[in-house]
């Protein structure tokens, strides 16, 4: 009987000492705001800033490091940013992922943006002109723009590469892409509709002059 005792004893003993030693070691629970706040305090930003169109400035901002948004800057806050930090051109874009269109489709984007140092010329095609390739020249919100354009229809859709060129800060600013739109006769009612009706809708200039309108120059220390 004492035997048994103590062996109860024994285990009551080695059941308390476990138990101490766990609750000694025990981690408190991580806190999500001080383990985010942790994270932002660790990321260090590059020392460049960007121009805005008022003449201020903006820096890069943790944690993602992008540039923080000019004052005034409406452009949709699910956009992009695309910087390109060549010394000759130093500029930095928004852009949308996609144009969020059922029957629009990208191929070359996002839009390629270069700073050409020259002066603004337009040389406009005739109206009554059949190519393919064509340019005119339009007023985008105050903005002037010389738009050259190239179609080629291939398996069903049509290829149109753009350049729109307008000018900035005593040079100019270039965007290219490239957009397929499909051929709405091959699709049944009422996707047809639907698709001709897109793209009379769809404004490609207002698009452009608001990524045109994003961009800014960039400064380093």
């Amino acid at each position: 009987m004492k035997n048994n005792i103590f062996i109860i004893i024994i285990i009551l003993a080695l059941i308390a000492s476990a138990a101490f030693y766990f609750l000694r070691n025990k981690k408190p629970p991580i806190n999500q705001s001080d383990k985010n706040n942790s994270k932002n305090q660790e990321v260090y930003c590059t020392a460049e800033v960007k121009e805005c169109p008022d003449g201020s400035f903006v820096g890069r901002v943790p944690p993602a490091c992008e540039f923080a948004p000019c004052p005034g800057d409406t452009t949709p806050t699910n956009w992009l940013s695309y910087t390109d930090t060549d010394r000759e051109k130093n500029i930095s874009f928004r852009y949308p992922k996609d144009l969020g269109k059922k029957y629009i489709f990208t191929e070359d984007w996002p839009p390629i943006v270069s700073v050409i140092n020259q002066p603004y010329t337009c040389q406009p095609t005739d109206q009554t002109s059949s190519l393919a390739a064509r340019t005119i020249e339009r007023k985008i919100n105050n903005r002037t723009y010389c738009i050259a354009m190239s179609s080629e229809g291939a398996v069903g859709s049509v290829y149109t590469s753009y350049r729109y060129t307008t000018p900035w800060k005593s040079k100019l600013l270039n965007i290219t892409f490239t957009l397929r739109y499909p051929q709405c006769q091959n699709y049944f009612e009422p996707e047809q509709t639907a698709c001709v009706d897109e793209r009379q809708d769809f404004d490609i200039d207002a698009l452009v002059d608001q990524i045109i309108s994003s961009v800014s120059s960039l400064k380093y220390p």
